[in-house]
Formats: structure tokens, sequence, C-alpha cells
């Protein structure tokens, strides 16, 4: 039996969508931010897709490359 590649299932979309509404009627906070590599299209298009926007670009000297959201 092989197993399956997890990407490209939802699954990540799937366990954000459970954080946020973790957030919003357990913890009763009104706003959610995620950090986001930048050439990362996947995670990036998932946020778009969760509602996420861009804030702003976050550039660490200990970080591989710049992050946003």
């Amino acid at each position: 039996m092989t197993r399956a590649e997890p990407w490209g299932r939802g699954l990540g979309a799937e366990e954000v969508r459970g954080l946020l509404r973790h957030a919003a009627d357990d913890l009763r906070l009104k706003e959610a931010y995620g950090m986001v590599g930048a050439d990362n299209a996947a995670s990036l298009a998932m946020c778009r897709r969760l509602g996420f926007r861009p804030v702003r670009d976050v550039v660490d000297a200990t970080a591989r490359g710049p992050s946003r959201w």
C-alpha cells in the first residue's frame, strides 16, 4: 500500500478553518494573523481562499526569505 501525499487535498485549509472557528467562538478573538513564505504559492492561495489579505511583508535576517501575511 502506498501512502497518499497530503498536499493538494485541502487538509491545511480544513485545519486553519478549525483554528479560526476555535479562535472566534471559544477565545472570542476578533482578528487572526498568519505568516506565509513569500515563495509558497500554494499556501498564499489557500490564505486568499480563506479570506486572509496581505497586511505587510516581513523580512527577518534569521528567516530563509521574506514572508507575507
